[in-house]
């Protein structure tokens, strides 16, 4: 457990196994976390451990995308050719479900649906075989003979009868539509990408910057107030311990939740991609006035295989509402 804290929270070894052992903690992986966190000694958003093999796959077409994460037990049944043509037909067929349809049995999303139900998607949806996608998954694990499970799932729409495109990105590809991570963006203007070559390569290149800076958020003003609560009590607690006047502490508290907003947020994230790192909302901006219309970032989504969430600096999920 000491090196797996370590790992996510780049504390000293020594700093983990007190955090471990603290009152409170009994151990917890997550707990103990925090407890860095509030002592100063664990940074946001550090890389997320890698817990399973498999693939992260994408389809996309004009205004909608589709995600998933397939996992695996090894890198090599990752490798498969029967496993990359399930990832493949999975995406696919999510991507062909009717828009007026939610993917949880409700209204359709307007950008985003995330948290599916994937036993019902796989079996109400048929892959490249014709049979529903669960019997292709064990049919898949009966030929391979290990366990693979389809993780999660998320379509990024842009809102009907808006204008605009889906980008999207594949990191260490391979091939163009899956990989170790992948992102989508959601990108809502007039124009479209055979229109303007700018605007394709503004999207590609967003959704690579999404998986490389790893935001949690669009915008400050769509953070939930219970994450931001939660960040106030741990910057309120690193703040405390300083022992400067209550003036000072409130300040210093106002100054990192700003700072973290902005770390979080990705319209707000330097862009990690273009020359001089300008803003994700100014670089959108930018291209908005050569365009001659608005360019509206309005949503996003990114998958790493493997990884594991809830530690990293994100809130523990009981708390987020």
């Amino acid at each position: 457990m000491v090196k797996e804290l370590r790992s996510a929270s780049g504390a000293p070894i020594t700093d983990c196994k007190k955090a471990l052992e603290a009152e409170g903690v009994d151990g917890d992986i997550a707990k103990a976390f925090e407890w860095l966190r509030k002592k100063g000694q664990a940074t946001v958003m550090k890389n997320n451990r890698a817990a399973n093999e498999g693939l992260v796959g994408i389809a996309v077409e004009g205004q909608a995308g589709v995600i998933v994460e397939v996992n695996s037990e090894t890198d090599f049944v990752a490798r498969n050719a029967d496993f990359q043509a399930f990832v493949k037909d999975l995406a696919g067929a999510i991507l062909r479900m009717p828009p007026t349809v939610g993917m949880d049995g409700g209204p359709a999303p307007s950008v985003l649906a995330d948290k599916l139900d994937i036993p019902r998607l796989l079996g109400q949806c048929a892959g490249g075989r014709g049979s529903p996608l669960s019997q292709d998954l064990k049919d898949l694990v009966a030929k391979i003979r290990e366990n693979i499970s389809v993780r999660r799932i998320a379509r990024l729409a842009l809102p009907p009868g808006a204008k605009g495109f889906v980008g999207s990105y594949v990191h260490n590809a391979l091939n163009p539509s899956m990989g170790a991570a992948a992102g989508l963006v959601a990108v809502q203007c007039d124009k479209l990408p055979s229109q303007m070559p700018a605007l394709d390569s503004f999207g590609k290149r967003l959704a690579m910057h999404v998986v490389a800076a790893k935001p949690r958020f669009l915008s400050p003003a769509s953070v939930p107030p219970s994450v931001l609560e939660y960040e106030r009590e741990l910057i309120q607690a690193q703040a405390a311990s300083s022992q400067k006047p209550p003036a000072i502490v409130a300040k210093m508290t106002e100054g990192r939740l700003r700072k973290f907003l902005g770390e979080v947020s990705l319209l707000e994230q330097p862009h990690m991609i273009e020359e001089g790192n300008p803003t994700v909302a100014d670089v959108a901006a930018r291209l908005g006035k050569e365009a001659g219309c608005v360019v509206d970032v309005v949503g996003f989504v990114r998958y790493k295989c493997g990884e594991v969430e809830g530690l990293g600096g994100e809130m523990p999920a009981d708390r987020l509402k």
